[in-house]
């Protein structure tokens, strides 16, 4: 299954959707599309199990103010989200976070920018980050660390009408990465072909100087020192590049260790870093769900199916109605003419 038609022309690309199976929107020449993701910290406050950015094992890391800006500066030229994402790890634990949100409004790459936190540091956050913010979206881990969360969700909520919090619990995870990659080539192509994260959530990440097709191919490229399937930010010189980096049908290298999201349920739990090690798969071929697996590959081929035909027919009516306006707007110009 392919989920992007090559050689799509840019006329028909200006019909699509910004989110949702198939190819990406242009708009006066910018690449548009739903969400830029910004990982500001990669560790975290929490260990949650089979975390996809696999925060548990990650050491302290954070970005710098000035990559980012130098990132946005190159990227806005060629890209426009509907939102940016500011996450992690833990976002409020990096001690620029102000500096960075400020960089992201500075950049006019999106109209809205959204801090996606567990929460746990929200009395930290500063009255003039939050002015810069339009939504804080918590992802609620129901344990000991998040007693007061909740509160904290509230307080904000009253205090600044303009932003929009919303408080998502999350009660069941996924398995998300193995510990030894897959060989098995049709394994990785089904991981793909389903990944939810790519083709539907479309979770572009920046990240000092690479654009990433998902936030997986990040961790992956950091663990290993593999770049090479990732786009160095300073070297595009085009839309056309991001287009056909973004539209490959092929699998990466990172797919071979990843359960995308057709990996085995489980209930949330918080583990220590032995613990997270220890219950990971030893490859993705012991943790599908492949009867879920399967309704997302006929999902997609309808979806698919179903956009492309919708641009075909708004063309087809865009065309119909120029044919019927041109007459008139010939009239039109003789009349004036003849005035």
């Amino acid at each position: 299954m392919n989920i992007y038609h090559l050689g799509i022309s840019k006329k028909k690309r200006k019909h699509l959707p910004l989110k949702g199976i198939g190819n990406y929107k242009l708009v006066d020449n910018k690449l548009s599309t739903i969400t830029l993701q910004v990982n500001v910290a990669n560790h975290c406050n929490l260990s949650c199990r089979s975390c996809s950015h696999a925060a548990p094992t990650t050491k302290k890391s954070l970005l710098d103010v000035e990559v980012l800006d130098r990132d946005l500066k190159q990227l806005s030229q060629y890209f426009w989200c509907e939102n940016v994402r500011v996450l992690g790890g833990e976002p409020l634990l990096n001690p620029n976070l102000h500096d960075l949100i400020k960089v992201i409004r500075e950049s006019n790459i999106s109209n809205r920018i959204v801090l996606m936190t567990n929460g746990i540091l929200l009395p930290k956050l500063r009255e003039e980050t939050i002015l810069l913010l339009d939504e804080i979206y918590i992802s609620f881990y129901d344990c000991k660390q998040t007693k007061n969360v909740k509160g904290y969700a509230k307080n904000i909520s009253e205090k600044y009408k303009h932003i929009k919090v919303v408080i998502n619990p999350k009660l069941t995870f996924r398995e998300s990465i193995a510990l030894v990659p897959t060989t098995d080539k049709k394994l990785i192509k089904t991981v793909y072909n389903t990944c939810k994260v790519a083709h539907v959530y479309r979770c572009i990440t920046v990240d000092n100087g690479y654009l990433y097709r998902c936030p997986q191919q990040m961790v992956y490229a950091k663990q290993t020192g593999d770049y090479k399937e990732s786009l160095s930010i300073e070297n595009i010189k085009n839309v056309e590049e991001i287009l056909c980096f973004l539209e490959n049908n092929n699998p990466l290298s990172a797919c071979s260790c990843c359960l995308g999201t057709i990996g085995t349920s489980f209930s949330h739990a918080q583990v220590d870093k032995n613990e997270f090690l220890q219950l990971l798969k030893q490859k993705p071929d012991d943790a599908i769900d492949w009867e879920y697996a399967k309704e997302i590959e006929s999902e997609f081929k309808r979806k698919n199916w179903q956009t492309m035909r919708q641009i075909k027919y708004k063309v087809i009516l865009i065309n119909q109605v120029k044919d019927v306006l041109r007459p008139i707007y010939r009239k039109i110009k003789l009349l004036s003419a003849s005035n």
